[in-house]
């Protein structure tokens, strides 16, 4: 459920017109700068800080999004888990202990700004304020969430790095490896299988 959870936050009303200028101008680039991202693949590499800086869990795996609203996470190392998004459920493949768990992608995404990536409802954009500094978007929900902040930052016009910042202040970078745009995606990639044996926990 942690890997589920983990697919958000007014300043004061002296700067509210300026900042909800600024961040309309920001959320608008951020929209022209996902236009193109119809596919996106790459290897990951995730490091989890706590609130001190300490290192808590190192990932890495594959991730394969396609929008809208779908979505392949891989992790192999150091446990293999499998999040599929399917545009209506998220499943999550627990090959450990041999469970899969079922939630309503509505559900799983909701006030999370990670779903600006594969998202181009105009009614989920209006929920979240963006800033721009550079290649760099931050991304705050305007009520509280599972997600505090998400900074996505492009390189050369792809995105290269992934940082969220949870409630409890720990800090996530994802750092993607050779992401190919745009890639030819075998559409049964999102269609996830219930292995022989494995527990289903359907929670929808």
């Amino acid at each position: 459920m942690k890997l589920i959870v983990n697919f958000c936050l007014l300043v004061s009303a002296i700067f509210a017109h300026s900042a909800s200028a600024t961040s309309d101008d920001a959320k608008h680039a951020l929209q022209q700068q996902l236009a193109y991202l119809k596919g996106f693949e790459a290897q990951f590499q995730q490091t989890v800080r706590d609130v001190n800086g300490d290192l808590v869990h190192e990932a890495e795996g594959i991730i394969t999004m396609q929008r809208p609203n779908q979505l392949h996470w891989h992790t192999t190392f150091p446990d293999e888990i499998l999040l599929v998004a399917d545009g209506e459920s998220v499943w999550q493949v627990d090959y450990f202990v041999e469970q899969v768990t079922v939630v309503k992608q509505s559900s799983a995404v909701e006030n999370n700004p990670m779903m600006l990536i594969t998202s181009d409802d105009p009614t989920d954009w209006r929920n979240f304020s963006i800033t721009q500094q550079d290649g760099a978007f931050q991304i705050q929900a305007l009520t509280q969430g599972p997600i505090a902040t998400l900074t996505l930052t492009f390189t050369d016009g792809v995105l290269s790095l992934l940082q969220s910042v949870d409630a409890q202040q720990q800090v996530s970078t994802l750092v993607f490896i050779d992401p190919q745009v745009n890639p030819e995606i075998n559409s049964n990639k999102f269609e996830p299988q219930l292995p022989d044996g494995f527990v289903l926990d359907d929670q929808r």
